[in-house]
């Protein structure tokens, strides 16, 4: 079947003293190269074939940028971009304090610093974890470091955004680490073909999950041959940190609190 065409006029508005119809040539490079990478970036978040950033004839006035996304791949991909960017500007800017993934919703709730939270799909997630799409941010409102008042983007959603030196003063910052969460959850062995008896991959209620053993007696006791088949059920008690800067969440079961045996066990690799 072939790719569906659409095009999405976008336009990147710099006002202040310095921008009244005129830009630096290298700023204004900086500024195309790095919306050409959060482009990239945006077309792998939204499963688009392909985001091909044109540039249109330029208007009179304030320095204003008008772009024009080709967008290649499944029909409806404006409104999928849309999407993905309204979620993704909920959180771009504020202090994220912890977020926890539904991989059944495909859905990531995302808790601040300040207390407020919101939930948002996990492409705009990885939209906002993409180093890529970071690095890309920092150099489209580079010139709100150096005197222009306000960036304004039209046509990314359905209302012009505004950026202000803040904000862009605010991505410079590394991220602050996110809490680690500890929970408790029931799992099952995915499969007994282990390179480590360390490291399991377990089907739990938020999906399939990479975790590492960390219960020294649990581990000692599969050294001592205590059998795990692939029906057995597991009470463990998880802790899940999030790497802020490349949103990657690594997964520890810090004790196994309960096995319950099924009717089929293999003996696991050594524990070492």
């Amino acid at each position: 079947m072939a790719s569906a065409q659409e095009s999405l006029p976008v336009e990147l508005k710099f006002s202040g003293e310095m921008y009244q119809g005129v830009m630096p040539a290298r700023e204004l490079s900086e500024v195309l190269d790095g919306f050409d990478r959060f482009a990239r970036a945006l077309s792998v978040a939204s499963g688009a074939d392909e985001i091909e950033v044109k540039v249109q004839a330029f208007s009179e006035g304030s320095f204003d940028i008008p772009l024009l996304l080709d967008l290649a791949g499944k029909a409806g991909l404006g409104a999928i971009l849309w999407s993905i960017v309204t979620a993704w500007w909920k959180v771009a800017f504020r202090r994220v304090a912890n977020a926890r993934h539904d991989a059944e919703t495909e859905v990531v709730g995302v808790t601040f610093t300040d207390g407020g939270y919101v939930e948002i799909p996990e492409a705009a997630w990885r939209l906002l974890n993409d180093r890529e799409a970071k690095r890309a941010m920092r150099k489209i409102t580079g010139p709100l470091r150096r005197g222009a008042d306000e960036l304004v983007i039209t046509g990314l959603e359905a209302e012009p955004r505004s950026i202000l030196p803040a904000d862009a003063v605010s991505m410079d910052d590394d991220p602050e680490p996110i809490a680690p969460s500890i929970f408790t959850t029931t799992a099952t062995v995915d499969t007994l073909r282990f390179k480590s008896a360390k490291f399991w991959r377990l089907d739990t209620d938020m999906g399939t999950i990479g975790a590492t053993i960390e219960d020294e007696a649990f581990l000692t006791s599969l050294k001592r041959g205590t059998r795990v088949g692939e029906n057995d059920v597991f009470t463990v008690r998880m802790r899940a940190e999030t790497d802020p800067d490349q949103g990657h969440t690594k997964y520890f079961v810090e004790q196994v609190m309960k096995h319950d045996p099924g009717p089929e066990q293999e003996i696991l690799p050594d524990a070492d």
